[in-house]
């Protein structure tokens, strides 16, 4: 991604693939609409991410930045839990359902998203506060109230028609940071508590989301792990693959290049050889000429004489 100021408060963002080229339009903001957060970062909901500027003097408009929010991740994992005893597989809050009820609905906590003791239910030693959501009745099977642990009313939802995600739809999970759901329609008069004292040995819940994450769409928004984790390793044999091919053919014609080289300009040692061979006889027989040649004149000497 890189990040580049368009104008006195406005930046914009702009993805790229692979091949470092652009991905789409760029995501433009504008930090005079919007509010940071007690840190100083501003959530950009369109990415998923948390953008912290700081000083605005210290931009320029030429100025770029670029970022990849998953450098490094796999090489930084590193194994902490051992044993199945140290995984934290279930919820830190439970909810149960009144053996008073008239249907056959169960509770259950469908989310868990915050359990900071300063933005959420839970208190710092993992209890839920006393203002938090404790109980939820039915005042109908369309209706219900959320109350306190003093039973004190502090939401009221009608117009029921779907019976997922209850605090949710009576504006309170965000605060809570967390949220149940019913199995089936409930009948009037029926009750669920929540508490973390209901948390029992065999709850699993965060065993299942933590399951659930391989089928949800994490990769770009629309590919899941294990589906971007073959394409990757796929991506990358096609490219090994084509990159031997492309060697072996480097290789062939390098060969042939060095085979026509060989043929105009190459020493032939078998050739060399014979030439030294042919060379050495011809002066052995010039020699023998020139031997010949003295030895005759030695002799015509002689007779003059």
């Amino acid at each position: 991604m890189r990040l580049s100021r368009t104008d006195d408060n406005r930046f914009a963002i702009t993805k790229y693939d692979l091949n470092d080229k652009a991905v789409g339009q760029s995501t433009v903001f504008d930090l005079a609409n919007m509010t940071p957060d007690r840190h100083g970062y501003y959530k950009i909901e369109e990415l998923g991410l948390d953008i912290r500027v700081g000083d605005l003097n210290a931009f320029d408009q030429d100025d770029v930045f670029r970022f990849t929010p998953t450098a490094g991740a796999a090489a930084n994992l590193s194994l902490h839990a051992k044993n199945g005893d140290a995984l934290a597989l279930s919820a830190p809050v439970g909810a149960t359902t009144s053996s008073d009820n008239l249907s056959d609905a169960r509770i259950s906590v469908s989310s868990v998203s915050n359990t900071k003791p300063d933005s959420s239910a839970f208190a710092a030693d993992g209890s839920l506060y006393p203002s938090a959501p404790h109980q939820i009745y039915f005042t109908s099977p369309s209706s219900y109230v959320v109350r306190d642990a003093s039973g004190t009313e502090i939401a009221s939802v009608n117009n029921v028609f779907q019976y997922s995600n209850l605090l949710e739809q009576a504006g309170l999970a965000k605060e809570a940071g967390f949220d149940v759901s019913i199995s089936s329609m409930p009948q009037q008069g029926d009750e669920f508590s929540i508490s973390t004292e209901d948390v029992g040995p065999s709850d699993n819940v965060n065993g299942l989301a933590l399951i659930n994450l391989q089928n949800q769409a994490l990769v770009e928004g629309k590919a899941s792990l294990t589906k971007a984790f073959a394409g990757f390793i796929s991506y990358v044999g096609t490219k090994t693959a084509e990159s031997a091919g492309h060697a072996k053919s480097s290789e062939v014609i390098m060969n042939d290049s060095i085979n026509r080289r060989d043929r105009l300009s190459a020493v032939s040692l078998d050739e060399e050889a014979v030439n030294l061979m042919k060379y050495q006889q011809s002066y052995s027989a010039s020699a023998q000429v020139v031997t010949a040649a003295r030895t005759t004149f030695e002799t015509l000497l002689g007779i003059m004489r």
